[in-house]
């Protein structure tokens, strides 16, 4: 309150006061506001009305949203911002470089706006650094740890242990333009996560986390965690001799959700064996991600590719033991989820992954370790697993060659190789909507192994050595004729991360049910139901598998009239062509929605009736969503086609046959008619 003089404020707040009369709570009086101040509630004085002020009522006050008086760093006690504040970004520094705790000012707050005309400054004595409030920002891709994580140096690091350190659950984001590769330094070691933090990342293409192929790059151990928007990559765990090698990429025994994201080249190494009385190798499980002690992970929309786990070699036997160490076992080269943990994956891609058995280890006087077993290259699955509409091939188990034995003749049996896929070892797994074919394995089921509980529409290139494929829309083959997905090339085909796309003819096509989700693992709508091919019995249209093929539109990268997934689908690159050579061309059939690669599939007048001195013509083939119109013209010479007077366009009721009627058509003695598709 001010009883006269001159009163100027600048940058000041002043809110949450308490008076217990019918003056100014907040202010009282005549100010003159040089700008950028915060009042609770303004009435009872007058001034405030400079460029970023910000002013409430007594009825309706403004919040400033301050944290308790407290020592928040400085000489003296102050109120800190708490997230959501509109005093952060809302100011100008009017030439004070420090605040009161002497810490810099101003400090921008990349995810705020800033007040017109400010600098980014907080309103009031203390100026947010970016680890306060909730909210941090990493702002460069190096890895050092100075224990601040401060405006113009925080690294993922720094962010990461600030979180931990901070009370509640916290938001790690990252400086716009950011881009390349974050390296974790081997001496300084993996990313701990330990309690509740959001890592949002700008996109797996653009920003990469890598554990320099000497050490795991996250593990998440508390909370309700969440990762999006980022490339995983080249970490890996070493297991000390004999010992597990396990989660490369990630470990997780917290609530985990990631998003959006790319996992490759990471690896799990079980321990080679250094026991001279041969003992056995370790076991390498989860090459991109482990998921034990009770985790709960959900995987969205992400793609596992190149990941790896290998059981470590069995030690050699020059003791009193009759045999050499057997080799470690290889397990969920992609992910492993272990008992009594959950695991739910949506619209995921498992491409190129591997799991390698652990070689048997050597003796010479006797008999050779045998091989270790690789088990679920895509995953394997010992607690309760969802899968819905994700898509494996190209994965790949083989067990480890056995040791040898005295004279070369008493060598190790070979380990096997299982579910190359998915590898169901225990626990419940549930697949829905999935295609797992094009797998390899050198001993059991190649596309999927163990006992499964289906929920139906499932593609399996072969389903032997498994069990519970016998749901509505199961489609499978068998290992003496496996059943071919006709999958395109492992690439860019739009969205986050790099997918596999359907080719013609695929049994995957319209074959499937979304069970929920209603975009792929592109982010493209999902069901895209294609009239020219059938759906399968009780299913929505949607395609089997991580992809949704959208034939009837969607993104058109070289700008030529046809979309992406048309070319990609049909493999066709020239609009004006003509592939089934039909007469019309490949645009004209995308356009119309019709097959070009079919010849029996297209756009034309299949009949011509006479009804007095009407024509009524049908056509073939109309689809729902399109509308048609009937043109003619009097000789076949005449330059252009016209539209007929008082008929009007036809939008398809059904997909099929159609009819339009020219009234008095059969007045002129000859007549051309065409059907053309209005854009």
């Amino acid at each position: 309150s001010v009883g006269g003089g001159t009163n100027t404020l600048r940058k000041t707040l002043s809110a949450g006061n308490i008076g217990n009369n019918s003056g100014g709570k907040d202010v009282d009086g005549a100010f003159s506001s040089g700008g950028y101040n915060l009042i609770g509630s303004g009435d009872h004085s007058t001034g405030f009305t400079a460029t970023g002020d910000q002013v409430g009522t007594d009825a309706a006050p403004l919040n400033a949203q301050l944290g308790p008086s407290q020592n928040n760093g400085g000489p003296t006690d102050t109120m800190a911002l708490l997230t959501g504040s509109p005093a952060i970004d809302g100011g100008k520094s009017f030439g004070l470089t420090i605040d009161q705790r002497s810490l810099v000012r101003p400090i921008d707050a990349l995810n705020i706006a800033n007040a017109s005309g400010g600098d980014s400054s907080d309103i009031g004595a203390v100026e947010v650094d970016v680890t306060e409030g909730g909210s941090l920002f990493v702002t460069t891709t190096a890895d050092h740890d100075d224990t601040v994580c401060s405006f113009g140096d925080c690294t993922l690091r720094e962010a990461i242990n600030a979180a931990n350190a901070a009370s509640g659950a916290d938001t790690i984001t990252f400086a716009p333009g950011l881009t390349g590769t974050i390296t974790l330094q081997a001496a300084l070691g993996q990313l701990p996560v330990t309690d509740s933090t959001t890592i949002t990342g700008p996109g797996a293409r653009v920003l990469a986390v890598s554990g320099g192929a000497s050490v795991r790059v996250f593990n998440f151990s508390g909370g309700t965690c969440a990762v999006s928007g980022l490339t995983i990559y080249n970490g890996a765990s070493y297991g000390s001799p004999g010992l597990p090698g396990l989660g490369g990429g990630v470990s997780n025994r917290a609530t985990l959700t990631v998003n959006d994201c790319a996992f490759s080249t990471n690896f799990a190494f079980g321990g080679d064996s250094t026991s001279s009385t041969g003992g056995g190798g370790g076991v390498g499980q989860g090459g991109a991600v482990y998921n034990f002690f009770g985790g709960i992970l959900t995987l969205n929309r992400c793609t596992f590719s190149t990941n790896g786990a290998v059981g470590g070699t069995g030690g050699t036997n020059s003791g009193a033991a009759t045999h050499g160490g057997n080799g470690g076992a290889a397990e969920g080269a992609a992910v492993y989820n272990d008992s009594g943990c959950t695991l739910t994956i949506n619209s995921c891609t498992f491409a190129g992954n591997d799991a390698g058995g652990g070689l048997g280890g050597n003796d010479l006087s006797f008999a050779g370790g045998n091989g270790g077993a690789a088990n679920g290259a895509g995953v394997f699955n010992r607690g309760t697993m969802t899968a819905t509409s994700c898509t494996l091939s190209n994965n790949n188990s083989f067990g480890g060659g056995g040791g040898n034995g005295n004279n070369f003749i008493n060598h190790g049996a070979s380990g096997l190789g299982s579910g190359g896929g998915l590898r169901a070892g225990g626990g419940t797994s549930t697949v829905r909507n999935t295609m797992s074919a094009g797998n390899n394995a050198n001993g059991g089921g190649k596309d999927v192994d163990g006992a499964f509980s289906s929920g139906g529409y499932n593609l399996l290139g072969t389903g032997d050595h498994s069990s519970g494929f016998a749901a509505i829309g199961d489609q499978f083959g068998t290992d003496a004729a496996p059943l071919p997905a006709l999958l395109g090339s492992f690439g860019n085909h739009g969205g986050p991360t790099d997918t596999l796309a359907l080719t013609h003819y695929s049994p995957a096509l319209d074959q499937g049910k979304n069970f929920g989700l209603t975009i792929d693992q592109r982010g493209q709508p999902r069901p895209i139901d294609v009239p020219i091919f059938a759906n399968a019995s009780s299913g929505d249209g949607s395609d089997i598998g991580a992809v949704e093929m959208n034939l009837l539109g969607g993104p058109d990268t070289d700008s030529d009239g046809m979309p992406d997934d048309f070319e990609i689908f049909f493999g066709l690159t020239d609009p004006n062509g003509d592939a089934d050579g039909d007469g019309m061309s490949n645009l004209d059939e995308f356009k119309a929605g019709t097959d070009p690669l079919n010849v029996a599939s297209a756009l034309r007048i299949t009949a011509v009736a006479r009804n007095g001195n009407d024509f009524t013509l049908t056509f073939s083939l109309a689809i729902v969503g399109k509308s048609y119109r009937l043109e003619r013209k009097d000789a076949l010479t005449d330059a252009n086609w016209s539209s007929i007077a008082g008929v009007a366009d036809l939008a398809a009721g059904a997909n099929g046959s159609a009819q339009v009627t020219d009234p008095g058509g059969a007045s002129t003695a000859k007549r051309f008619y065409h059907i053309r598709v209005l854009p």
